[in-house]
């Protein structure tokens, strides 16, 4: 193994399709069929396997996944021994919890929730965690699973704004990871892209074809690549790739992230 990817942090990001496996209501499947799938998902965690993995559509004891919690089936199926969840739809009346987690093998700090709440029905958001690993000299980083808007672009555009406020004064080196619902565009002016501008970020091969190996959506013949990893200047990508398990309608993705040099200098 190369001595770059042995001392650095490997994260990953996966939308759970809250253990449907497809875009189809949880209630369609069933819980004996959810439950099954949501072993299969820490199946796939545990072979990569990460320190770090962001998870979008995920539920906590929702009423149309039959009131399971995902977020911590799926931590103990992958042996990930801390989480922390953000119910960006949380309303208890009806039985709904879902929005994006964090999982790890390091300790995590200071979580913080964010729904964007652009509109009545916008259950979108992040989660955002710090990590102390050691495979990056134990320096402090900022890990952010989100979930943008799927449909429109002016909701998704606003939700970018609101993340660069939020991330405007950051004070530590910075991975955010999850489903974008957005290409970077072959021109940079995909809607990736502008979030990657408005926060600083750069990302793996942006211009690769959408269709190629770095494709992650549908899963079984992605031709879009919405799911991505992306990193402040402080950090660097060692290796970047798609994973193959086919555990929901997408397709994870998987980087090794180590300091920049100018960053370990």
């Amino acid at each position: 193994m190369d001595i770059a990817i042995a001392l650095a942090l490997r994260v990953m990001t996966l939308n759970c399709a809250h253990g449907a496996r497809a875009p189809l209501p949880p209630l369609l499947v069933g819980r004996a069929a959810i439950a099954r799938n949501l072993d299969a998902i820490g199946a796939a965690i545990e072979d990569v396997p990460p320190d770090v993995v962001g998870l979008q559509e995920i539920d906590r004891r929702a009423f149309w996944s039959g009131h399971l919690d995902e977020v911590a089936l799926v931590a103990g199926g992958s042996h990930m021994p801390h989480f922390v969840f953000g119910a960006h739809k949380d309303v208890p009346g009806l039985g709904l919890h879902h929005g994006t987690a964090v999982l790890s093998r390091p300790a995590l700090h200071d979580p913080e929730s964010t729904a964007f709440h652009t509109s009545p029905l916008d259950d979108k958001g992040w989660v955002r965690v710090t990590i102390t690993p050691e495979a990056l000299g134990g320096r402090a980083i900022d890990v952010v699973s989100v979930h943008l808007d799927p449909f429109t672009p002016w909701a998704r555009r606003k939700q970018i704004a609101m993340m660069a406020r939020a991330f405007d004064h950051r004070e530590r080196p910075l991975v955010v990871m999850g489903d974008m619902n957005a290409a970077w565009g072959k021109k940079g002016d995909g809607d990736t892209a502008r979030l990657a501008r408005a926060l600083g970020l750069h990302a793996w091969q942006p211009a690769a074809p959408a269709g190629g190996a770095l494709g992650t959506y549908p899963a079984g013949r992605p031709w879009r690549r919405i799911d991505w990893i992306l990193l402040s200047p402080e950090l660097a990508f060692a290796s970047y790739a798609a994973v193959p398990a086919r555990v929901s309608d997408h397709r994870g993705v998987v980087a090794d992230v180590v300091l920049a040099p100018e960053a370990r200098s």
